[in-house]
């Protein structure tokens, strides 16, 4: 689904994947005429949280009959599918997904067209690797890259779970098998780890399959999902090999008022069952249903279901579904703003914003608590609704975003004004007072259906870490910075373009404790005005003459040269 701003960024995963992945959108051979400038490296930032797999039989359906084949999901594979089928399902669908996988074979000028057209990344697998090998390492990136939403990670003890992911390690860990949680229809919510000895139904159902009909069968004649409906009983099924299946314990997880919420799952790999599986088993879906009901009331209304949908969340919405509830005009023109929360006021980090940070890292340090987000979210509710009647906020994960309709404000002046002002009375509110809260105004935009993209916008702002120290600003004021960083971020994630030169200084920096690395950031930021540079250095202008020479030495590097000077400047901000 585009737009979500929690899991592992798109690229990540990408380079992760390597040596299964050969290319992606946005590298030369695959760049579509009719594509948006930038769009390929936005889709590699965008994050993922869930993959699952299509083969033709689903596009097809979804193609012929506008029937939805997965639920809302960030990166799909798609198994055994043709060029031609893999455009038209990406064109039928509504909610689009981050990035899709296809064999190297089928991707050509038609796809990457159609992908480029819907800022949807294709990811081209070596059509020598096995699928089941790819969808494994990527779910099992995806389950270790996974925090709670609204939680910030930290290597402190703590006693509690906070994911299904981390419960269903920790069942399998105990009763020694594979674990798979699922809901209420099947769906498998989260598992463990495979062993090669994981069964066909294991993998279908990890795969988002539905189990055979043989199995289904086998099920109906032991009762064994209405057992699970009904009761907290632990369900022994002996393995069957003739349908593919190995031998299982099974158990219900029911909410506080007994109603089924989902099932929990073991199948035996390569280890007997521990002696108190049965036990832990029924442990482990109190647990699960205490995770699934907080899950259900972390959006408790309608309303603000829909505003998160609004906002590209949980597979986004269309601007006349969200208007009619919302009770907005779906074709007016609204605006958008994003608050975030930086570091402690004060902080060494919060003064000292100039170097270059991955977005990824920027959003995992930024220690804000969900109470503090909760009180945010509050007070900007009272004061967006007295600067605009049916304004709307939304808190996912450490942002709050604000929705207000347009009001003939030209220029934004009167906006802008009114956001510097909350600011300010949100820096004498205790509870996020130690904390520097900025915010990012989007360009107005027409119509609800733009708004996930607005939102989008001040995200690009709210990443980059060198506009921290601007309160209140937006994409069109911080372009060359947000530009700047997102560059950065991209060849962060190509440790191969790193330049040896500049490493052979650094290197004799650390051995003869010189300081030729930091002479040369101050000569090229200064424009290789000398004087300029020694005296931001407190050196001798003829002491930094002798350090640049020393380090063009050292590294081969001619600065008089603009394509040298430029690539020392970028590898200078890359390492900082």
């Amino acid at each position: 689904m585009q737009g979500s701003r929690n899991g592992m960024p798109l690229g990540r995963v990408v380079a992760a994947l390597d040596p299964l992945v050969t290319a992606a959108t946005g590298t030369p051979d695959c760049t579509a005429e009719s594509g948006t400038p930038g769009a390929a490296a936005a889709g590699l930032s965008s994050r993922v949280n869930s993959v699952a797999m299509v083969d033709p039989e689903d596009v097809s359906a979804q193609v012929e009959l506008r029937q939805p084949v997965l639920p809302e999901v960030d990166l799909v594979a798609m198994v055994g599918v043709t060029e031609e089928l893999a455009a038209q399902w990406l064109e039928s669908l509504l909610d689009r997904p981050v990035g899709v996988l296809v064999k190297e074979n089928i991707v050509g000028r038609r796809l990457c067209d159609a992908a480029a057209r819907l800022c949807v990344v294709v990811i081209a697998v070596d059509p020598r690797a096995r699928w089941d090998v790819v969808l494994s390492r990527l779910r099992r990136l995806l389950d270790e890259d996974r925090p709670e939403e609204g939680s910030v990670r930290d290597s402190s003890a703590r006693a509690s779970v906070n994911t299904l992911s981390e419960l269903a390690n920790l069942i399998a860990d105990g009763v020694r098998g594979m674990v798979t949680i699922e809901d209420r229809t099947n769906r498998v919510l989260a598992y463990s780890p495979s062993e090669s000895t994981a069964d066909e139904m294991r993998t279908r159902a990890i795969l988002g399959r539905a189990a055979s009909r043989e199995v289904m069968e086998m099920f109906s004649r032991r009762g064994v999902l209405t057992t699970l409906a009904g009761t907290t009983t632990v369900v022994e099924l002996p393995a069957e090999p003739s349908i593919g299946m190995n031998r299982r314990l099974i158990t219900g997880i029911h909410g506080p008022d007994g109603d089924p919420l989902g099932s929990v799952w073991v199948q035996q790999g390569e280890r007997e069952f521990a002696d108190d599986a049965e036990t832990l088993l029924r442990g482990g879906a109190v647990s699960a249903a205490a995770l699934m009901v907080q899950a259900r009331l972390s959006a408790s209304s309608a309303e603000e279901v829909m505003t998160r949908r609004l906002f590209g969340e949980d597979g986004g919405v269309d601007g006349r579904t969200a208007g009619s509830l919302l009770q907005f005009p779906p074709t007016g023109s609204y605006t958008v703003i994003g608050f975030a929360t930086g570091e402690a006021a004060g902080s060494a980090k919060a003064e000292d914003t100039a170097g270059v940070a991955s977005a990824a890292d920027d959003e995992a340090t930024r220690g804000v608590s969900r109470g503090a987000m909760e009180f945010l979210g509050r007070r900007l509710q009272l004061h967006v609704q007295a600067y605009a009647a049916g304004g709307r906020v939304s808190l996912v994960g450490h942002r709050a975003y604000v929705l207000v309709p347009e009001d003939g404000d030209t220029g934004g002046s009167r906006l802008i004004g009114w956001v510097e002002q909350l600011l300010r009375r949100f820096d004498g509110d205790e509870t996020v007072s130690t904390r520097r809260v900025r915010a990012a105004v989007a360009t107005p935009v027409d119509g609800l259906d733009a708004v996930a993209a607005a939102r989008c916008e001040v995200d690009r702002v709210l990443d980059s870490p060198a506009v921290h120290r601007q309160r209140v600003t937006s994409l069109t004021k911080s372009r060359t910075t947000v530009l700047l960083g997102e560059i950065f971020l991209l060849l962060s994630m190509r440790p191969e373009l790193e330049d040896p030169r500049l490493t052979v200084v650094r290197e004799y920096d650390e051995t003869h404790g010189t300081s030729l690395i930091e002479s040369l950031v101050a000569y090229l930021h200064a424009g290789m005005n000398v004087r300029d540079a020694a005296r931001a250095l407190t050196v001798h202008p003829n002491t930094l003459r002798y350090r640049i020479e020393r380090a063009e030495q050292l590294s081969g590097l001619d600065l008089q040269d603009a394509g040298d000077r430029l690539l020392t400047t970028l590898q200078l901000e890359l390492q900082r």
